[in-house]
């Protein structure tokens, strides 16, 4: 019986702390180190761009902290 990302992700997540992080290490053994390829430059050249043309913003390091601490404490809230 296949199980799907969510079920897997939910049993993942009813693990305790040591337990996951053991499985984060095991998959990231796993799946080797990251190396970013051409797009991810590109994207990152064309954003840069972008922030100097004026086309997007910018916020500091303490509200991106904020905004995801908000974002972790409420699917933290919504979780069954």
């Amino acid at each position: 019986m296949d199980r799907s990302f969510e079920q897997i992700r939910t049993e993942v997540l009813e693990l305790d702390r040591e337990s996951q992080r053991q499985l984060v290490d095991e998959v990231e053994e796993r799946l080797g180190t990251f190396s970013p390829i051409d797009a991810d430059f590109e994207e990152a050249y064309e954003r840069l761009h972008a922030f100097d043309r004026g086309e997007m913003g910018a916020i500091s390091a303490e509200e991106s902290i904020y905004a995801a601490r908000k974002y972790i404490m409420a699917s933290k809230q919504n979780r069954p």
